[in-house]
């Protein structure tokens, strides 16, 4: 599943079997082995990103099958970096973002957050906020104004 030789998947469905996929944007080790624990129950498969050109690679530039959900750490980036993030929306990733630590309320907005989990990291929050995120629901059908049944 590390297709880009810069993210290193992890996880236990990394065969391409259809589960969701996620990014993690940290430098924290802890973080890391946190993110992973919680996830490993969702059956996510997750690729670790250290820099926000290793995100923009994953989502952007990485052929399909891309992650649906960026977690990314807020309290380790730069102004810089929340900037050159909104690269992802600008260049048509439209999954959903899970901020970890502080987000400036006008960040929060521009990138369009999923949730946002302060920390410290509560038990379970983490698992909690990227199931909201609805990646593995069943699509359902809409009827349309002809009345298809």
């Amino acid at each position: 599943m590390a297709s880009h030789p810069h993210v290193r998947a992890r996880g236990a469905a990394t065969t391409g079997d259809g589960s969701a996929r996620a990014v993690l944007l940290t430098t924290d080790v802890e973080l890391e082995s946190l993110v992973e624990q919680e996830l490993v129950r969702l059956e996510v498969t997750l690729q670790i990103a250290r820099t926000v050109r290793q995100v923009l690679a994953a989502l952007i530039d990485d052929p399909p099958p891309r992650a649906q959900i960026l977690l990314a750490d807020f309290d380790a980036l730069t102004a810089a970096d929340i900037v050159q993030l909104h690269q992802v929306r600008e260049q048509g990733w439209f999954g959903a973002i899970v901020a970890v630590g502080r987000v400036p309320p006008e960040f929060g907005t521009s990138l369009k957050l999923h949730r946002i989990v302060p920390r410290p990291v509560a038990a379970d929050a983490l698992r909690r906020a990227v199931s909201s995120a609805g990646l593995n629901d069943r699509t359902r059908r809409i009827s349309t104004l002809r009345g298809d049944r």
